[in-house]
């Protein structure tokens, strides 16, 4: 008798501790651990480094009269065409952003006005935020977006995306993270990193 009770405590505990083992799994969640490169850009108009995933891909691009100046992140596998997760750094200068107000509440305003006429756009969360510093506003959005860049054979898939606006100098910077909705938790660890590395020349 004193056997099986003995057995019985045992067993119970084990189903304890594999359950506490599971629920402090699902609060921690997964962690994985990043590998990261210094971004240094080529052009001196994106007067900021950062951090960014290594091995992916990145390449500066300029808006024609000086309109913006961006460094887009992009995973580098799958097809060329397919949709992929990616990381922007996009820095405006306040001359030539269109908005009544020169603000970071007045820039994220105009940006998720335009980001609601997506298909099946919502809004997830705003909130204030401080990045390198400076007063910043967090945004993150759900919508839909074509799988591929060829329409013809494109469908609409679920895509979140999270930004972060911040001013400084009379400029906006404008940090963004897109992902497929089922794939974006994975790598959002990594751009609050990427996000913490930030630093101005």
């Amino acid at each position: 008798m004193v056997n099986y009770m003995a057995n019985y405590m045992l067993k119970n505990l084990v189903i304890i501790l594999a359950i506490g083992a599971i629920v402090m799994i699902s609060f921690s969640g997964c962690s994985p651990d990043f590998k990261y490169g210094r971004y240094l850009p080529k052009d001196s108009r994106l007067d900021f480094t950062m951090e960014y995933l290594s091995g992916w891909l990145a390449f500066e691009q300029f808006g024609s009269h000086n309109s913006f100046a961006q460094v887009v992140f992009v995973y580098p596998k799958g097809k060329d065409k397919a949709f992929k997760a990616s990381m922007v750094a996009t820095l405006k200068d306040e001359s030539k952003v269109q908005i009544n107000t020169a603000t970071i509440e007045a820039f994220a305003d105009d940006l998720i006005a335009k980001r609601l006429n997506l298909k099946d756009s919502r809004l997830i969360y705003r909130k204030d935020a401080t990045v390198a510093g400076e007063d910043a506003v967090e945004i993150e959005m759900a919508y839909k977006a074509l799988d591929n860049i060829d329409r013809v054979n494109a469908k609409l898939i679920p895509v979140k995306e999270r930004i972060v606006i911040l001013k400084r100098a009379g400029k906006f910077y404008i940090f963004r993270y897109e992902n497929k909705a089922k794939e974006f938790e994975g790598l959002n660890k990594a751009f609050n990193h990427i996000i913490t590395s930030l630093n101005f020349k």
